[in-house]
This record gives C-alpha cells, sequence and structure tokens, in this order.
C-alpha cells in the first residue's frame, strides 16, 4: 500500500497523468486524458492483480506442504508449479495473459 501511495504522489507531480491533467484543462478532454484515466479500468486490474496473488500463494503453500513432510519434488510438481508462477515481472509485465494462464494451470492440476 506505501508503494501505491508513492505511486500516487509522483503522479500528481510527473509523467503521463499531468499531462494528461494539463491537456483535460486545456481541452476539456484531451486524449491523453482519456488513454491514462477515463477509459481505463484500474479496479479491473486491482482485482486481476490480487486474484493472481492469491493464486500464487496457494502455489507456494503447496510447495510449503511437500517440504513440511520432508519430501522432495517431484518432477510433475516442479513443472506444475513453473506453469502456475509465471517468470513475468509483475511489477511491469509485458507478458500477456498472467492471470489466464495461472488459472489454467490450477485448474489442470485440480482435474487431474
Amino acid at each position: 500500500m506505501d508503494n501505491l501511495l508513492v505511486t500516487l504522489r509522483a503522479c500528481k507531480t510527473f509523467g503521463p497523468y499531468k499531462t494528461a491533467e494539463k491537456e483535460y484543462k486545456k481541452s476539456k478532454g484531451g486524449g491523453r486524458f482519456r488513454k491514462y484515466i477515463k477509459d481505463v479500468n484500474y479496479v479491473k486490474y486491482y482485482n486481476e492483480a490480487v486474484e493472481l496473488s492469491a493464486i500464487y500463494v496457494r502455489a507456494l503453500h503447496a510447495c510449503y506442504l511437500v517440504l513440511k513432510e520432508g519430501r522432495d519434488f517431484t518432477d510433475r510438481q516442479k513443472k506444475w508449479f513453473l506453469r502456475v508462477v509465471s517468470d513475468a515481472d509483475l511489477s511491469c509485465p509485458l507478458k500477456q495473459d498472467v492471470l489466464k494462464k495461472a488459472k489454467a494451470a490450477v485448474k489442470k492440476q485440480k482435474n487431474a
């Protein structure tokens, strides 16, 4: 939450959001305002991030249970974990459909 607040405070000072605000004040709804503020559903992205985090925590818990029992991971378990927990950099997710792929891997494991 602290990092979110820092980011939001920084947006007040510089960046595309500040430029969008200036455009909006000039023309009452410039292109950047629509691109970065009006036409973006940030709540949707937030909800997806929370859902992805929950999936990652469940995958980590599955690993914890294996280690707690003193067992080693099978190749199948390792492959499943790597399918669920993407190697995408979540601070700047360039990889597409990270959530979709994680959900599919979890669903496949449940059906197996």
